[in-house]
């Protein structure tokens, strides 16, 4: 087998589809201990050169590694509705070389799909304030190359693969973690015997598996990196704005002693503004804060 993966991609200004697509081909060549070299060009005597073709040629075809979507109907669709785009043609083939199934499917979920989305047009959310939309990786990977000197240029486009190597790499580990931990916390509520506070010694991704359990109403679990304890509100469906309880409005946006004499909790550290989460020096002053917000039912949403 060569020791280099020669890929092929048009050159000028580039999108995050096409740059996702390439870093997905970056990892699973590094999985495979092997070099990748892009070669960036509309002219089809160049790019028809390299082993795979992704997001130009105009077609689609696993046999003879040609990736594109912008033929004439395109590359498919998914069930949901959402078309292919270069990144999720070349997710489609090699994610599951890169990591496993269940992963590949939660990567295509959070990153993927989005990504093809937008390149394909189709919005999936609509603004909630006149004229202000949210700022998405699209959009960053675009002006990564829009305003370079030269404009998309081949350098601007290596950096670009690079950092969304590195975000890819980083839902990646997201995924199997989560994968991972699932079962350890459903086995700790088990142990816990379905409690209102869980406690998590070892940092898990949590939220999707705690949407399931209505009874929980804080998730406690150690800061990366320091001594402190992490106290985070769960929600009934795994995103911002559907939280169980909220921290009382008055120990919103303080810190340190301030928040210490306000809560009567000694070791508060800090309380966010917006009432889901808040931090303590250890895991009993943790423990005995969220004790504290349940107890009194303070901040509690109703639920209907």
């Amino acid at each position: 087998m060569k020791d280099t993966v020669t890929v092929s991609t048009h050159d000028g200004f580039f999108h995050a589809d096409d740059v996702f697509a390439l870093a997905v081909v970056s990892l699973w060549t590094k999985k495979e201990r092997k070099q990748i070299k892009i070669i960036r060009s509309r002219e089809k005597e160049v790019f028809e050169k390299a082993e795979m073709v992704v997001d130009i040629g105009g077609v689609y075809d696993v046999k003879t590694n040609h990736f594109d979507h912008h033929q004439v109907g395109g590359a498919g669709k998914r069930e949901n509705g959402i078309p292919y785009a270069a990144f999720g043609l070349m997710w489609k083939h090699f994610g599951k070389k890169i990591t496993s199934k269940e992963a590949a499917v939660l990567v295509e979920k959070k990153l993927v799909m989005p990504i093809d989305a937008i390149d394909n047009g189709v919005n999936l959310s609509t603004p909630l304030i006149a004229g202000i939309s949210e700022y998405t990786i699209a959009n960053a990977i675009w002006t990564l190359g829009e305003f370079d000197e030269g404009g998309g240029n081949d350098e601007s486009f290596r950096r670009a693969v690079d950092i969304a190597s590195q975000i890819l790499s980083g839902e990646i580990k997201k995924a199997e973690a989560a994968i991972e931990g699932e079962k350890a916390i459903e086995a700790e509520i088990t142990a816990q015997g379905e409690s209102s506070i869980l406690v998590l010694s070892i940092y898990y991704p949590w939220s999707r598996v705690v949407s399931r359990h209505e009874k929980i109403m804080f998730v406690i679990f150690p800061d990366k990196g320091t001594s402190k304890w992490c106290i985070q509100a769960a929600s009934d469906d795994d995103s911002f704005g559907n939280d169980r309880i909220s921290f009382p409005i008055e120990w919103r946006g303080l810190t340190n002693e301030t928040l210490a004499d306000k809560s009567g909790i000694a070791t508060a550290v800090f309380c966010h503004r917006s009432g889901f989460f808040a931090v303590t020096k250890t895991r009993e002053g943790a423990e005995e804060m969220a004790r504290k917000v349940i107890g009194g039912r303070i901040g509690v949403y109703d639920k209907k």
